[in-house]
């Protein structure tokens, strides 16, 4: 494999933890206690989102006891993002591993993280590139992505390199919505733009990323925003990014 500087694995790293403790978005939705037996339970798990997202460690413990009565895969997931909320890594991957045997795809997506990085499991590699395979042929946007990012590189016993059909599957990621693949996209358009209409468009890009939690998206744009200098200067804007970094631990 290619090897990258210490600090680009660090950011690296910290990019997984924070998407380990990153809440995907579910649809809201208003119900009665009555319609609340006719519900799956996944879709009850989803319900206590907003019950954890409160602020209130009361309510947190209120979602987590919500979740471990559902026992379904949106529960387990749930439960490994307060895990890792909580920087208990191994218990969340063990959560990550559960909840994808029960479908989750966002749950395997996000072990096979763990499996890259060696967060709260002895990583491997492989196994990781094989569920990243399994999931990009059900066109999972970001499991796409990082078969397309492994395929450039050096071949290997179980990677194909593929040059051409790497970039194929990179541009597909960001085509689909991979806000890792957004973000790179959009700091490649805007460093080798060859007008400001590429370097607007990679601006986008970064926008569409920050949008879904992406951290370094969010700090890029927190210091553009501050600066005021490729953005309009927007502190309010670039205060909300900037804490939704700290509050996932990205610094």
């Amino acid at each position: 494999m290619e090897k990258i500087s210490k600090e680009a694995a660090a950011i690296n790293a910290q990019t997984f933890i924070c998407e380990l403790r990153t809440f995907p978005p579910v649809e809201k939705r208003e119900v009665v206690k009555e319609e609340l037996a006719s519900l799956t339970p996944d879709a009850r798990a989803d319900l206590a989102i907003s019950i954890y997202n409160s602020g209130k460690q009361e309510e947190k413990d209120k979602a987590v006891r919500i979740w471990n009565k559902e026992k379904s895969a949106h529960a387990e997931l749930y439960l490994s993002i307060d895990a890792f909320r909580k920087d208990d890594f191994q218990n969340g991957a063990k959560l990550l591993e559960g909840a994808g045997h029960k479908g989750s795809k966002t749950a395997m997506l996000r072990f096979a993280y763990c499996l890259t990085m060696g967060i709260g499991i002895d990583p491997d590699f492989e196994r990781a590139y094989k569920i990243y395979e399994n999931l990009a042929r059900d066109k999972v946007p970001c499991a796409v992505y990082f078969v397309g990012a492994l395929q450039l590189m050096p071949e290997q016993k179980f990677i194909h390199a593929d040059r051409e059909k790497a970039q194929q599957k990179l541009m597909w990621s960001v085509n689909h919505g991979c806000k890792f693949a957004q973000f790179e996209q959009g700091i490649v358009e805007m460093r080798d733009g060859k007008n400001d209409a590429e370097r607007a468009h990679g601006i986008e890009l970064i926008k569409k990323a920050a949008e879904q939690n992406e951290v370094r998206a969010m700090l890029w744009l927190s210091i553009e925003c501050a600066k005021g200098k490729l953005l309009p200067r927007d502190l309010k804007l670039a205060e909300k990014y900037l804490t939704k970094c700290k509050e996932l631990g990205f610094t």
